[in-house]
């Protein structure tokens, strides 16, 4: 009998529950003051929730899982909380083959740099998830030592981004992403004002792929090779993006080498320089249901091309690269299946959301050399009599960079001269930007185009 009974209890021995996840707390009131030792100190399963505030210095940049499966995680999202590199290193390595459940979400990321590759984040062989954050300022090298990904680095991963915002990044290849024999799926996210000095200013792809989907890239700039999207050697899928007021001497909004895209249910609209898209060697994009309007150097679609519509989209003038439709615009209901094409759907009446709107009785606006490498000079007139006088440049998303005239009344025409600089003097980077005149007889906008 006491054999059986030991018999009998043996499983109940060995059927210990595994141990709970925990949330370690990182920040002045909670358990470890670093993100270094909350991560550190965490288990498998864990979620580090970080305080509201800015981190800095040795223990809150370059971290690393170390393989764990663990939720880094703001308690207050990426407006209140920011990793800032200062100049020196990147926020995150991953290398030691984490996978989607090793999540980094909530964060402002700015200011990363390295030499290479990865300003902000650098995944080899691992595949983490990015929610949520947002990249700003970051970059891999200076210009024409060969720096890929200004804020995230990809090599062999099946990296996820989403929701994310990849702001004012700069590399050689790759400002926003570079992805290196990857397959990165990106959602809803939006690259917005990143300036590559070789190509892909938003993203770069080179070998595999990737889908891409519900993504904005806006106002991205290469001098070269695509302004929005560079790709080669591979087979991403673009489904409900939208790519417009990028720039690039070949493919303002995409450029691939030897590969096989497809761009199904986008918006491909507004590049300013550059055709839409450009496809040497050996390329075959596919390219169908998608509005392609209004490309400085033409719209013609390359590759398989089908059901396509070659009107103005009517996009909405929203902040940080939300570019949504107006309610009358032909994008509505014209997508496979009868979805709407591009990001975003309808954001503004109609007649609402012209970036550009038309000049006021009496009014003119002109800017020459446009696109300007160093300063542009800006022409303009306002009737006699005109009162509340002013004269702005703001960014793709909004924001007054530089108020150059702002007069109680004038009248006639008047030259000036912006130097590419805001407000403090301070030279801005490249990017589209609009030039905006208005008085009490009305306003109006001019784009320009900043290439450094």
């Amino acid at each position: 009998m006491k054999t059986i009974c030991l018999v009998l209890l043996a499983p109940l021995a060995l059927s210990t529950p595994p141990a709970a996840a925990a949330t370690v707390t990182v920040g002045p009131a909670g358990h470890y003051a670093s993100i270094h030792a909350g991560l550190s100190a965490a288990s498998p399963g864990d979620t580090v929730l970080v305080a509201p505030g800015t981190y800095s210095g040795a223990l809150n940049t370059n971290l690393d899982f170390a393989g764990k499966s663990l939720t880094l995680t703001s308690e207050s999202g990426a407006g209140a909380t920011a990793i800032d590199c200062q100049g020196g290193t990147r926020a995150f390595s991953f290398t030691s083959g984490e996978d989607t459940t090793s999540v980094v979400s909530g964060f402002t990321i700015l200011d990363g740099y390295e030499e290479t590759s990865g300003g902000a984040v650098y995944c080899y062989g691992s595949s983490p998830k990015l929610s949520e954050c947002r990249f700003i300022g970051n970059a891999a090298g200076t210009a024409g030592n060969g720096g890929l990904g200004g804020a995230v680095y990809v090599e062999q991963s099946e990296i996820i981004v989403e929701d994310c915002l990849f702001r004012d990044n700069t590399a050689d290849d790759g400002a926003g992403m570079f992805a290196r024999n990857s397959i990165s799926t990106v959602r809803n996210t939006r690259f917005v004002d990143n300036a590559a000095t070789n190509g892909g200013g938003g993203l770069r792809i080179l070998y595999n792929g990737g889908t891409i989907v519900g993504c904005t890239f806006a106002g991205n700039t290469a001098p070269t090779y695509g302004g929005g999207v560079f790709f080669c050697y591979s087979s991403p899928v673009f489904r409900n993006c939208t790519l417009a007021y990028n720039a690039a001497s070949q493919g303002g909004a995409a450029y691939g080498y030897n590969a096989t895209p497809t761009f199904l249910n986008c918006v491909v609209a507004h590049s300013t320089e550059g055709a839409a898209f450009y496809c040497p060697g050996t390329s075959v994009f596919t390219i169908s249901h998608c509005c392609i309007y209004g490309n400085e150097g033409g719209d013609e679609p390359c590759g398989n091309a089908e059901d396509n519509i070659f009107e103005d989209p009517l996009l909405c003038s929203s902040p940080e690269g939300i570019l949504t439709l107006e309610d009358c615009s032909p994008c509505l209901g014209a997508g496979q299946g009868g979805a709407d094409i591009g990001a975003w759907g309808i954001g503004c009446p109609c007649g609402g959301g012209s970036h550009i709107p038309d000049d006021g009785p009496g009014l003119s606006l002109s800017l020459a050399p446009n696109p300007l490498r160093g300063a542009t000079t800006i022409t303009f007139s306002v009737p006699p009599g005109s009162a509340h006088v002013e004269l702005a440049i703001f960014d793709l998303a909004g924001r007054k960079v530089a108020t150059l005239v702002e007069r109680e009344s004038a009248t006639g025409e008047t030259d000036i001269v912006w130097p590419g600089r805001d407000s403090a003097g301070s030279p801005v980077a490249s990017g589209v930007y609009f030039a905006r005149l208005s008085c009490d007889a009305g306003q109006s906008t001019a784009k320009l185009v900043l290439l450094r």
